[in-house]
């Protein structure tokens, strides 16, 4: 594994470039709705395959939005994939 300056990588996954902005259900730190996703996220790669970590990075944010839409139905979700 190589360190770069704020990002490693495995042969072949980049991540934890984005695991300093996030909070811990993958929020950017200082706004509101606003979740991240991927593997920049994570502040060590899991060993394995990194899909079934990314899985459930992937669950974790759809739980924290519901939790965080309530009974407001009104709100707009934009999806970025």
């Amino acid at each position: 594994m190589r360190k770069g300056k704020n990002i490693f990588a495995s042969y072949y996954h980049y991540f934890g470039g984005n695991a300093d902005v996030v909070d811990d259900p993958y929020q950017i730190l200082g706004t509101e709705g606003l979740y991240v996703s991927d593997v920049s996220v994570l502040h060590r790669l899991t060993p394995g395959p990194s899909l079934s970590t990314i899985m459930q990075t992937g669950t974790r944010v759809a739980d924290a939005l519901v939790a965080s839409l309530g009974n407001n139905v009104e709100k707009k979700i934009l999806l970025v994939v």
